[in-house]
């Protein structure tokens, strides 16, 4: 029931029915000293009071609104309230008199109601959805408000089917509008479903997806009312163009890389291949693909039937990985090399499936394999003829050098005695220039046994295999300068000699190339009146680099280049003795080595001399 009650002028109740009084909580005499304002929401009263003031006025006769009244359990509930101003004969206001209607819970269903249809709005909007109702009596369309938006379109007006079409994409249009058509006809499916796509206006192509469904047919069956879904489809169907790319990528990768893809189904002991599996096994990808037995009676090479087949069987018992290399042999009877590679396939139970896996046609690197094993025969064949013959030509050097050892110094002895003979019993009677041609005769001869010395040393260092051990270096260098101490009696050195690391080398050779250097460094710095000579080591990454170091006469670098080739020399043999090969024979000691050897000089002011070897490989780096 309504409440009523009774207002006076200063707004106080005066008279209230039992409705009124159960609604608000209040007992008749507890609202006699409140005002209408005193339980009234303060977003209300405001507009309350405006009304009252005009309805005094005789400006209004009567005043309708919805509003909230505070109960006494100090909760709100809304009321629909008719108020209208009762006036005595003599037109005197008397009271209000107020018809009160709770209308909480209308208010909550449309609060609900209202919630409800924002979260539809939101779902819509975000999930790229709409609904609509299409009534064919009037060719109108209600819709959501995402309907449009999903065609790329304000909101329109009015939408007919003229309207859909034109937003299609030309290419859609009979096709989509065949569908509607098909399904409103009389005799025609109540639902529908089909994808299209639209234009938007900025020219970008969108994928719609739509679902309808006839709602209501005329006598004759023909569709009259259709409701239904439109959703934006535009990123799956990109999706789905993206895995067909990828799809037909690695359908061209399998084909370029001759790399075929299958799986083996325990359950039905049958396998699923790949288009590329088929070609390598000369099969037709129209024909199922064949099962275990068929393929191993049929398809591999008899040599490897039997063991490529066990083999499988012992893999599918322990339900291991396998991989095997072996022949095939084609239907047209070519023969080529695969090996297949496969891991066990199991369910989200752990259950064991059956094998995942792929075959590689490997024929073209098993030819170039054989071919490479052919070259390498014939390689090392060359290498043992060759090796051979360099053998040959070393004897037949050494004989060589022998003889010539041999033959030359003969006719040196003959001329040096016969020097002597000259001097010995004719030298008082000979002129001083014939003895001077007699000492000349006499250095040539004695130079030229040198030269012969140097030479076949040289030879030697070519041909020796190195025995390699491990060097101390500073052991090496004390023995070195011992034996060239007779070179320096009376001279004024002054010797600055580093502590040197081993090394792994030939130690008679290394010798060799100290006594070369330190010998050269002794000669070129005889017309010093104080000499001075370094002899140090620096260590680098995979090496060390070792250095001659003196104050002498120096050289130009632009001949540099000069310096370690065989009869090369800076200087006349007035100014400095020498044949020219020590240098070379240096070179050629290192090189042998795995080193480097090089030389940094300025003419009046000294030069060095480097030489690298490796670090034992022991060393710590």
């Amino acid at each position: 029931p309504n409440g009523m009650v009774m207002v006076k002028k200063d707004l106080k109740f005066f008279k209230a029915n039992p409705a009124f009084c159960k609604m608000t909580g209040f007992s008749g005499k507890e609202l006699q000293d409140l005002t209408f304002a005193d339980i009234t929401h303060e977003d209300d009263k405001e507009k309350d009071l405006v009304h009252v003031k005009r309805m005094l006025a005789g400006e209004l006769n009567v005043y309708r609104t919805e509003k909230r009244y505070l109960r006494k359990s100090g909760d709100y509930f809304w009321v629909h309230i008719t108020i209208s101003p009762i006036f005595d004969a003599a037109n005197n206001f008397n009271y209000f008199f107020g018809v009160v209607a709770n209308i909480t819970e209308r208010k909550n269903t449309e609060k609900h109601l209202v919630l409800s249809e924002e979260r539809l709005r939101l779902a819509t909007k975000h999930a790229r959805v709409a609904v609509w109702e299409y009534d064919f009596k009037s060719n109108s369309m209600a819709r959501t408000p995402t309907h449009d938006d999903l065609y790329g379109l304000e909101w329109q007006s009015h939408w007919d089917i003229s309207t859909f079409l034109n937003a299609t994409h030309p290419d859609d249009r009979e096709y989509s509008n065949s569908k509607i058509m098909n399904s409103v006809a009389p005799g025609g499916p109540d639902s529908y479903g089909f994808n299209f796509r639209v234009i938007h206006p900025d020219n970008t192509i969108h994928w719609l997806a739509v679902k309808g469904e006839v709602i209501e047919r005329d006598d004759t069956g023909r569709g009259l009312t259709v409701r239904g879904s439109l959703i934006d489809i535009t990123d799956l169907k990109r999706h789905e163009m993206e895995l067909v790319q990828l799809s037909n990528n690695l359908k061209s990768a399998q084909e370029i890389a001759h790399l075929g893809s299958f799986e083996f189904i325990l359950e039905t002991q049958t396998t699923i291949w790949s288009e590329e599996e088929y070609r390598i096994f000369g099969f037709d990808p129209k024909e199922p693909s064949p099962d275990i037995p068929l393929l191993l009676e049929k398809s591999l090479h008899p040599e490897d039937a039997e063991w490529v087949g066990k083999s499988f069987l012992k893999a599918l018992q322990k339900r291991e990985i396998y991989e095997f290399e072996y022949r095939i042999v084609r239907p047209d009877g070519n023969v080529r090399w695969v090996v297949d590679k496969a891991q066990p396939n199991f369910d989200e139970n752990g259950n064991f499936k059956g094998y995942k896996g792929a075959t590689l046609d490997i024929t073209e690197r098993k030819l170039l394999q054989e071919r490479l094993e052919r070259l390498n025969t014939q390689l090392e064949q060359k290498v043992n003829e060759r090796t051979a013959m360099l053998e040959a030509s070393n004897k037949e050097l050494e004989a060589f050098s022998y003889s010539v050892s041999h033959d030359l110094r003969a006719p040196l002895r003959h001329i040096n005695g016969y020097v002597d003979l000259l001097n010995q019993k004719y030298k008082t009677h000979l002129p001083e220039k014939t003895l001077h041609y007699l000492d000349t005769i006499s250095d040539a001869s004695k130079q030229m046994g040198t030269l012969i010395d140097e030479l076949l040393q040289y030879s030697r260092t070519g041909q020796m295999e190195l025995k390699k051990t491990e060097v101390d270096q500073n052991a090496l260098l004390e023995e070195v300068m011992r034996e060239l101490l007779v070179q320096v009696q009376g001279r004024n050195i002054q010797w600055k000699v580093e502590q040197l690391p081993r090394v792994f080398g030939d130690p008679a050779l290394l010798k060799l190339v100290w006594t070369n250097l330190i010998g050269n460094a002794i000669k070129y710095t005889g017309k010093e009146a104080e000499a001075e000579i370094l002899i140090g080591c620096e260590e680098q990454d995979k090496s060390f680099v070792f250095s001659v170091k003196d104050n002498g006469v120096g050289f130009d670098m632009k001949y540099s280049q000069k310096l370690f080739g065989i009869f090369q020399r800076l200087h006349t043999q007035s100014q400095f003795e020498g044949t020219g090969i020590g240098l070379a024979n240096v070179k050629r000691i290192v090189k042998k080595h795995s080193g480097k050897v090089w030389a940094e000089a300025e003419p009046g002011k000294g030069a060095t001399f480097y030489f690298t070897l490796p670090k034992p490989v022991t060393e710590k780096t």
